[in-house]
């Protein structure tokens, strides 16, 4: 039985939540030019099938599809910019096993949280000093399991 590969159904996301967003919310023409370019990365996803560096070409050609709908409302544009990241997470093939989907629903959610905070939120300077916080700490930890990774391989402390 062949299924559906992970992008493919990310993309399909994307291409049936970017009217049901923006089609009540704005019912001008914007929302059309919003929809054609939510079908530019199915088109590079699919005329890049074949290629190694194909996750590089999905992230360039949804940029404008996120950027035309962040203009029109933040959380389109916030909706695309995730759908994007499960596809290039997709076509990078890190969405395995059960667990890889529980860590990019916990991103989906954590990002929709930071964007929720900023939003009600009257100051940046601590939602930015938080998320510099943890980026210090991520920075940190991977720094650690590397030394710890190359003291148990090679049994010498770099």
């Amino acid at each position: 039985m062949r299924t559906l590969p992970p992008e493919s159904g990310f993309f399909i996301l994307l291409a049936a939540g970017v009217p049901l967003l923006l089609l009540p919310l704005f019912p001008t023409l914007l929302w059309l030019v919003c929809l054609l370019l939510g079908f530019l990365p199915g088109v590079i996803l699919y005329l890049t099938r074949t290629w190694p560096d194909r996750a590089f070409y999905l992230t360039c050609a949804g940029q404008p599809a996120a950027i035309a709908c962040g203009i029109t409302s933040v959380w389109a544009g916030l909706f695309v910019e995730l759908m994007l990241a499960g596809m290039v997470a997709g076509t990078m093939g890190l969405l395995t096993s059960r667990e890889d989907y529980r860590f990019l629903l916990l991103f989906f959610g954590l990002t929709v949280i930071l964007a929720l905070a900023i939003s009600l939120s009257n100051h940046v300077f601590f939602l930015l000093l938080a998320l510099g916080a943890g980026l210090a700490l991520l920075a940190g930890i991977e720094a650690i399991r590397g030394y710890r990774f190359r003291k148990e391989y090679t049994g010498v402390s770099p």
